[in-house]
């Protein structure tokens, strides 16, 4: 593990240090509720917090319409840009979840489940450049909630949004936030990485239009500038190189969306190729620009002799970069591995902070609750990272004495895990994991098992520090 990562699992209070929501006390009362959440956040509320009045002074504060979220993420957001400057080349990873909650809540909408009230977050998270792919905390955040009303048929749905100005559009948030985002950094060393979603012709033509550098997974069905021929058609006339040998594992099929993006596949090891030109697209339809072409490179990995029932592994990555030769297109591939980074801080968030299990009556409130919990999420996702690296650092550089000694205690006495002299943070995490019930046999140990093992070990500190106080 290469050493300047090990200074980014301060304590949790960094990243709430420069907060200004605008009354003194109110700025010493996030912090203490950040200061709670990140000891056991998968606790409820009540829980976290030390007494009745506690608790009903976070209600306040969450319900407060003085408070701004953004004043709340902001020294988290500030603190990230700079750990990728620092860093040098940053990835920025782009994604949208939803955040679902049952019955009504005052400013939230439907979110596409049956009856489910909720509202959306796009976030950007900054990831490090190399291989070990360190999350280094989110740099921005776009929340919107859609309005209610009656469903309309898809043809008209199709059509309303073809007429609706762009500027209106939720799409623009894609470009919206990588501009604001980029306009953080102090230079140019920044490379926005996208999913499917952001397969957009007038996102394209942004993105080129404010010299941002971008790698964005898209349709190889796209029109070039050769009449009638798709970018298939001209990588299909490119053999490609030998890539990769890749294990897959075993997945389901879900519903009949799912199965279209994620078809249901056996284990198995696919030999992966790899191509790669510069192509000119053509302006769609109903595309609302004025540019009628925009020229980008394209890179595909591909399973070209894939076994037989078997779906074919195929991604191909439109992007800002040059790639004249197997390695430029690799680094393109490799940028691209860096999305599911945001894949786990959206776990991390949900499972691992139990977001949408908060008891909160307002898109508002959430918001600002919301706000509290990213950096904390981030916090989560790091640890774990550092966790499973190869390498990892010393658990003594990131646990004290006291939590170390707890963590030991519990284990012995559940008999659960045997830790090491000296353990490394892997160690302590998956001695964590079993204190929650993890059994090693089933590989990876997930949020909710982590969660458990936290909880049990913050009660447990509780307790451990009181008698050595007593006994001082």
């Amino acid at each position: 593990m290469p050493n300047e990562f090990s200074e980014l699992l301060d304590d949790v209070d960094a990243e709430f240090a420069g907060v200004d929501v605008g009354d003194k006390r109110l700025n010493s009362r996030v912090r203490l509720v950040a200061a709670r959440v990140g000891a056991a956040p998968g606790e409820s509320f009540p829980k976290l917090m030390a007494s009745d009045a506690e608790c009903e002074a976070l209600y306040r504060l969450l319900n407060n319409d003085d408070v701004a979220w953004q004043a709340i993420l902001e020294p988290h957001v500030v603190a990230s840009v700079a750990r990728g400057a620092e860093q040098g080349l940053t990835r920025v990873v782009h994604d949208t979840t939803d955040f679902a909650f049952s019955g009504d809540r005052e400013g939230m909408g439907p979110i596409g489940l049956k009856d489910t009230m909720g509202f959306f977050g796009h976030v950007a998270l900054a990831v490090s450049g190399g291989e070990e792919r360190i999350p280094l905390g989110v740099v921005g955040l776009v929340p919107y909630a859609r309005r209610r009303g009656a469903p309309l048929p898809l043809n008209e749905r199709k059509r309303a949004v073809r007429q609706k100005p762009r500027a209106e559009k939720e799409s623009t948030r894609w470009e919206t936030l990588a501009q604001a985002v980029s306009g953080r950094f102090p230079t140019s060393d920044v490379i926005h990485v996208m999913d499917q979603e952001a397969d957009d012709f007038v996102l394209l033509t942004e993105l080129q239009r404010t010299g941002l550098r971008f790698v964005i997974r898209g349709s190889s069905s796209r029109l070039v500038r050769r009449k009638g021929e798709h970018v298939q058609e001209l990588l299909d006339g490119e053999h490609g190189e030998a890539f990769r040998s890749v294990p897959l594992s075993a997945r389901k099929g879900g519903g009949a969306k799912q199965r279209k993006a994620h078809p249901a596949r056996h284990e198995r090891v696919a030999h992966l190729h790899l191509r790669w030109m510069q192509v000119d697209l053509e302006k769609p339809q109903h595309a609302q620009t004025d540019i009628e072409r925009i020229a980008v490179w394209v890179v595909q990995v591909f399973e070209p002799a894939p076994p037989d029932g078997e779906a074919p592994v195929v991604w191909t990555l439109l992007t800002s970069e040059p790639v004249e030769d197997a390695t430029a297109a690799t680094a393109i591939v490799d940028h691209y591995r860096a999305r599911w980074r945001i894949e786990e801080y959206f776990r991390a968030l949900k499972q691992g902070c139990a977001v949408e299990k908060r008891q909160l009556e307002s898109y508002d409130a959430m918001l600002t609750a919301l706000a509290i919990f990213m950096p904390i999420a981030w916090r989560l996702l790091l640890l774990r990272s550092l966790a499973r690296d190869e390498s990892p650092l010393p658990a003594a550089s990131v646990f004290d004495e006291d939590e170390i000694a707890v963590v030991v205690a519990l284990t012995e006495h559940k008999r659960c895990y045997v830790l090491p002299a000296e353990p490394t943070i892997r160690d302590f995490m998956l001695a964590i994991a079993a204190i929650g019930g993890h059994i090693r046999n089933n590989g990876e140990p997930g949020w909710m098992v982590l969660g458990r093992g936290l909880d049990d070990v913050i009660t447990a500190g509780i307790g451990w520090r009181a008698a050595r106080h007593r006994k001082m």
